[in-house]
């Protein structure tokens, strides 16, 4: 097995603080030697490659301690507008995206990565912005935090949203001032999943390229070691076909979001769980508690600056963390919660004492639980 040498800038270890070595010697995929450079070809002899760094510093690679990676993955295809600073800069980019890919009636135009927050207009595009872009084809854009976007007319339609379509529970759909006419305004997963629903069949998207692309992102930026924090069983699948094809270059961390099929996820991809293969794992499960604070819908405890009553609202009810909570637990899983507001921290640290309390499981004080996010706590 060859040997790799590097040398010629800073290596630097992590032991310490200022800790650099001279050279570094790399055999199988395990460093086997820091040092000094006389040392390293001493023992390499003549059998390694040599890699001058010409200054640039070598140091460990990144663990992502939570993300998306099959977001990621998805919105390599879609267009981007996290540039975007205004309505007619978001008008311009979905046409030339839907120029690009030549779009037309039977497909969709999708776009992500907006923030209302900044934009000149200080609100979401709604369906009368996105009709300008077209009012035949479906047209769906995501926030940047994944937990609010906006849908045109021609969107509407296409899921059936109108105004007898009630508010799902923890999630609205905007309205036209004074009607329940919807004005294409989709918050939470429970109004946002009934757009993409819709929009899935039209999407044109090869997933094994888009996981090679996602991989080279992180890659660029120095990770090595990522999370899927909410992964759907279509997430799971992926990846899982991805690492049996020798697809997967760095290692992927999945947490599959918790529902009444949980049971039957864990038990058809159960060589996964918890252990590596070929850079993929199961590592615990995911349960999401509340929304995100950029759109005021994180649960507080007491009311948003400049409302008087309104504090967000809860994903779950108290009886459905205590289950979930109790599940994860009872099949030895870590289980991570997305909880942004304090409101919904404190209900999840609330109903997991009490599921620790009423379970069994020898392990059960090993199982490590994490709060996501916790920006208002």
């Amino acid at each position: 097995m060859a040997k790799n040498l590097y040398y010629g800038g800073p290596i630097l270890t992590m032991k310490a603080e200022n800790d650099y070595e001279e050279c570094l010697v790399e055999e199988g995929g395990k460093i086997i030697y820091t040092g000094s450079l006389e040392g390293a070809r001493k023992l390499c002899g003549d059998g390694a490659e040599e890699t001058d760094l010409q200054g640039k510093t070598l140091m460990p690679s990144f663990i992502d301690p939570h993300g998306h990676i099959s977001m990621v993955a998805q919105f390599t295809s879609l267009a981007d507008l996290s540039e975007c600073t205004d309505f007619d800069g978001i008008v311009e980019t979905l046409k030339a995206y839907q120029a690009e890919k030549q779009i037309g009636p039977d497909g969709i135009i999708m776009g992500f990565g907006y923030d209302h927050n900044f934009l000149k207009e200080q609100r979401h595009p709604d369906k009368s912005v996105l009709d300008r872009v077209s009012e035949e084809i479906p047209i769906y854009v995501l926030h940047t935090s994944s937990h609010m976007g906006a849908g045109n007319s021609a969107m509407l339609k296409l899921a059936g949203i109108s105004s007898s379509t009630p508010d799902p529970e923890g999630a609205r759909f905007g309205r036209v001032a004074g009607t329940m006419e919807p004005d294409g305004y989709a918050e939470e997963m429970g109004a946002i999943g009934q757009m993409l629903m819709a929009a899935a069949p039209r999407l044109k998207m090869d997933v094994d390229a888009q996981i090679v692309s996602a991989q080279e992102t992180y890659l660029k930026n120095g990770i090595t070691t990522c999370q899927d924090g909410a992964a759907g069983a279509g997430d799971i699948k992926n990846f899982a076909r991805a690492a049996s094809q020798g697809n997967l270059v760095i290692d992927v961390v999945s947490y599959p979001v918790m529902d009444d099929n949980t049971g039957d996820l864990l038990k058809e991809y159960a060589d996964y769980d918890k252990t590596y293969r070929n850079h993929f794992k199961i590592g615990g499960l995911k349960i999401v508690l509340d929304g995100s604070p950029q759109g005021k819908t994180a649960w507080l405890s007491s009311p948003y600056e400049g409302e008087k009553d309104y504090c967000g609202y809860p994903a779950k009810t108290d009886e459905e963390v205590f289950k979930y909570a109790k599940e994860a637990i009872a099949r030895d899983e870590q289980l991570l919660a997305h909880c942004n507001g304090d409101a919904a921290s404190e209900q999840f640290l609330d109903f997991y004492e009490k599921a620790l309390s009423e379970s069994d499981n020898p392990h059960k004080n090993q199982l490590r639980p994490v709060m996501i996010h916790c920006q208002t706590v």
